[in-house]
């Protein structure tokens, strides 16, 4: 196999770039991915029918988030689905076409599959949901979900929404959660005013 990421000159990059092995090597990298990508398309269908009948034309549940029209008539459809399990490059799709603000009606359903998620993927969408839709009569669910270690790392997708509350238990808790191992950091950043990415 061909380094080019080590030091050389443009015509021995060029020279490598046109050799039959590194074009066979991106063959075998282009069919990987065509292949990988029609498993997913063939176990996504289902859902994609699903959302088609409902007059939702996506190529995939990513493509939701997309639209610049609502879809709360998805909503539902969304939610059977993720229950029935899917692999987490689909779930975690799932999950954030969740997460838009006429979800809220159905709080209790996502946070039952957010506490049931099978991967970190889906939790993870479901996170994002969970953030966007909550609301202040909530807080104190909302700060147990943030609190249990059992909802892994995806947590950190819930810490900054905590400074957003009217209930000072909110800011309260974000203060408590910098001296956690796995949420401190993006506590102190949340207290700071820091973006995620700072």
């Amino acid at each position: 196999m061909h380094d080019i990421t080590g030091p050389t000159s443009q015509q021995e990059l060029a020279r490598i770039l046109a050799s039959p092995e590194y074009q066979e090597q991106q063959a075998e990298r282009r069919a990987t991915m065509a292949a990988r990508e029609a498993q997913f398309a063939a176990i996504e269908a289902p859902l994609i029918a699903e959302l088609r009948e409902a007059g939702f034309d996506v190529p995939s549940v990513w493509s939701l988030r997309q639209l610049s029209e609502p879809y709360p008539v998805a909503l539902p459809i969304l939610l059977r689905h993720f229950a029935q399990g899917y692999p987490p490059q689909i779930s975690g799709g799932i999950g954030r076409a969740l997460a838009v603000k006429y979800a809220a009606p159905f709080w209790s359903e996502i946070v039952a599959l957010y506490r049931q998620a099978p991967d970190d993927d889906g939790r993870q969408g479901l996170a994002v949901a969970i953030a966007r839709i909550v609301k202040e009569a909530q807080l104190s669910e909302y700060v147990d979900l943030v609190s249990d270690p059992s909802n892994g790392e995806s947590r950190v997708l819930l810490v900054r929404r905590l400074k957003s509350f009217k209930n000072p238990r909110g800011l309260e808790t974000l203060k408590a959660l910098t001296a956690d191992r796995v949420l401190g950091q993006e506590a102190q950043r949340a207290l700071a005013g820091k973006s995620p990415n700072s």
